[in-house]
């Protein structure tokens, strides 16, 4: 069985509710967050990790102008300072734009790490406190058909 959150309009109707792949658990920010197991994505793919050392899944296929929002992350008043993703890109690569609730946290450049499945961590600095249960969404940019992979994002 699977289950998801439900959403209802002002009338009591339930809203058009696209399946996630993770359910109904709020994501805590003490171990990376699995990007694959989003809520909504436009021009992105989910596949297995080809990275022998990990069974996983990844993001990959991710076009310029892509997104995916992944809901509920529970950040409890926590200070970041950083946030880090796992990313490979076997082309010139493109930007990530890390959105928090609506707020832009911060863009970081994806370059080529030597093949798609060759995984380097980059990061954004950010030194904020954030507060309860938010959203958080990527936004990708680029110039060539496909930009990067992506494994996991972390909070720190």
């Amino acid at each position: 069985m699977r289950v998801d959150s439900l959403f209802f309009d002002t009338n009591g109707m339930i809203l058009k509710k696209d399946a996630t792949l993770r359910g109904v658990e709020i994501s805590k920010i003490d171990k990376p967050i699995q990007i694959d197991r989003y809520f909504k994505a436009s021009k992105v793919r989910v596949s297995r990790l080809k990275d022998s050392n990990i069974v996983g899944w990844q993001l990959d296929y991710i076009e310029p102008n892509a997104f995916i929002t992944y809901n509920s992350v529970g950040f409890k008043g926590a200070n970041i300072n950083k946030v880090i993703f796992r990313v490979a890109s076997g082309v010139q690569g493109g930007t990530i734009k890390l959105y928090v609730g609506n707020e832009l946290l911060g863009t970081v450049e994806v370059k080529n790490t030597g093949g798609w499945n060759n995984w380097k961590e980059v990061e954004i600095q950010v030194n904020k406190k954030i507060e309860g249960i938010q959203n958080i969404k990527l936004e990708f940019e680029g110039k060539d058909k496909y930009l990067m992979n992506i494994d996991w994002v972390k909070f720190e």
